[in-house]
């Protein structure tokens, strides 16, 4: 909103209770070994995944008009991160 935009959707952050045991079972069956926690990833690695998703996520409905806004934007998302706990490939 701040760079203009209007609001088309809002998405609640899904919240997983690791502790149940049909949670765990969901996150083991789906461990191969190809991800890893993003504790080695560098920040500048990640931003520029993040971005990327981003754009490839709004294309067709809803792109991005300003990249340094979205750089701003995935420059927080990243400082915020618990890349301990976070997995990618």
């Amino acid at each position: 909103m701040r760079a203009g935009g209007r609001r088309y959707q809002r998405c609640p952050g899904v919240v997983a209770f690791s502790k149940r045991p049909e949670v765990r079972r969901w996150a083991d069956e789906r461990l191969n070994g190809e991800c890893t926690d993003l504790t080695a990833v560098p920040p500048d690695v990640l931003r520029s995944a993040f971005a990327g998703q981003y754009v490839w996520v709004h294309r067709s409905w809803s792109p991005v008009a300003d990249l340094g806004t979205l750089e701003d934007v995935a420059r927080e998302e990243i400082a915020g991160l618990e890349r301990s706990v976070s997995a990618g490939r």
